[in-house]
């Protein structure tokens, strides 16, 4: 009994000393392999933590101007969980690239205002905005205007502008620079760029213009097995169908409209909810649009869109600006079925069927 006892410890006692001594003897590329394990498993607290040790590890060996150091910092930034780390680790990159004149500096600006963009933390739409400007600079200077982040640069810079025609000169930037993407992207990109321009003419009440751009994506999205196809096909049908009902085509924009709702009740609960709210909402648009309209169609559609917001535990800040959005269209929608009221009956009615059931309220800014 006794020898297995002294076996059993024997070969702790091993495997303890040979994890010290590989914990001692690994190298700033093997903390980066296990970084790159950890980002594929989206643990990114051990992720951060592999990169800092191959960031010291590398500061000793390879020094702080490095590539290889500034390369450590541009995966920190991007791993980061607030803004001033993304901001930090970023800007040290950026700053040995630009000592080192790579052309590819470009690229950390853009990475660097993905990251901020995705994060949503603490005031970071100026920052955004600005490493994204910086990129599309980089990218018309150094030749490299054809590059799929250009585009994608170009398509959030046009959601952050705040004036309409700036916001479609970037978009027509884009397109203008589509047909010389890389395959790999045609139709990530692709969709993204003409998705966002048929958004732009339909806020725009171009809607003529905005069912063209929209119906784009609908063709490209053809005998496509892209994993996200059927989602994009689902947003474009019920915009592009919003649309066609606003320009009286309104039997044609509700079967799109329907179309899209039957694909977000077979993935209900593994879709964003905001997307089949909406589509209800303009459901209700086409239902009141009808000769005569569907009165009682309006109220189901408009308690339906509203419904997926009293599901949730917790509300944000988007939720509450998709639901301003919903109103906007609710309200037409009534004003066409019921003429006869006003708008307090209406205010009334959205009150009620808007009442949040949720226990915490989350805001970005």
């Amino acid at each position: 009994m006794k020898k297995w006892i002294i076996c059993i410890l024997t070969i702790l006692v091993m495997g303890i000393t040979v994890i010290v001594y590989r914990g001692f003897t690994m190298s700033f590329e093997d903390y980066l392999d296990l970084a790159e394990t950890f980002h594929e498993r989206k643990a990114y607290d051990q992720e951060m933590f592999n990169l800092e040790r191959a960031l010291d590890d590398s500061l000793e060996l390879n020094g702080p101007l490095s590539m290889q150091t500034a390369d450590i910092y541009r995966r920190m930034g991007a791993c980061g969980r607030s803004k001033d780390e993304i901001v930090e680790n970023f800007d040290k990159a950026i700053r040995i690239y630009e000592m080192e004149n790579r052309k590819d500096v470009a690229a950390l600006y853009f990475e660097k205002g993905k990251a901020l963009m995705e994060k949503k933390t603490g005031t970071v739409v100026s920052l955004v905005r600005e490493s994204m400007e910086k990129a599309v600079e980089l990218y018309e200077k150094d030749g490299f205007e054809y590059s799929d982040n250009y585009c994608e640069s170009c398509v959030i810079l046009a959601y952050l502008a705040t004036d309409y025609d700036i916001s479609w000169d970037y978009l027509q930037k884009a397109e203008r620079n589509f047909e010389n993407l890389s395959k790999e992207n045609e139709w990530r990109i692709g969709s993204v760029i003409y998705r966002s321009m048929g958004m732009h003419r339909f806020n725009g009440e171009m809607y003529e213009e905005a069912v063209k751009y929209l119906d784009v994506v609908l063709t490209q999205a053809e005998g496509s097995e892209k994993k996200d196809v059927r989602r994009v096909e689902a947003e474009v049908r019920y915009i592009s169908g919003g649309a066609l009902v606003c320009l009286g085509k309104v039997e044609e924009g509700k079967e799109r409209i329907e179309k899209s709702i039957r694909f977000y009740d077979t993935y209900k609960g593994t879709l964003p909810y905001r997307d089949a709210a909406i589509a209800h909402a303009f459901l209700a648009l086409a239902y009141g649009n009808m000769e005569p309209p569907e009165k009682q169609k309006v109220l189901d559609e408009g308690e339906a869109a509203l419904s997926y917001f009293k599901q949730q535990k917790t509300i944000t800040s988007d939720d509450f600006q998709t639901m301003g959005y919903i109103k906007y269209y609710l309200s037409l929608a009534y004003e066409k079925a019921f003429p006869e009221k006003g708008d307090v009956d209406f205010e009334r009615w959205f009150n009620e069927i808007s009442r949040l059931n949720a226990a915490e309220y989350e805001f970005f800014y």
